[in-house]
């Protein structure tokens, strides 16, 4: 019974602390290749998951417009985030759901 138990949480255990190993998508890479115009569908696919929070230790949440200038170009649209360890995406999209800005934070970038 122990060694079951043991081996579902190493099974269900994510690499670099997500808590989702799909999330392991969310890369620099795979955020360069999003470009203005892409719908929300394409930028999930980028990045393997929909918006959230994928770390397995919980902690600050962007309050707030966040990095993107809005313009009146993102009026009725809406920003998504995307949280992982030491790291945020963030993606403006217009009323019709196409990007129009993406915002790439590297808490090691920045030191």
């Amino acid at each position: 019974m122990a060694l079951a138990a043991l081996l579902a949480v190493w099974r269900n255990h994510a690499p670099g602390g997500l808590t989702d190993s799909h999330a392991a998508g969310i890369t620099k890479a795979n955020f360069d290749r999003i470009a203005e115009g892409n719908c929300a569908d394409e930028v999930n696919q980028f990045f393997g998951v929909p918006p959230g929070d994928y770390r397995s230790e919980l902690g600050f949440l962007l309050v707030g417009p966040g990095h993107i200038p809005w313009t009146e170009q993102a009026r009725g649209g809406k920003l998504e985030i995307w949280y992982i360890p030491r790291c945020h995406v963030e993606v403006l999209f217009d009323r019709n759901g196409r990007v129009i800005g993406k915002y790439w934070h590297d808490v090691d970038a920045n030191r």
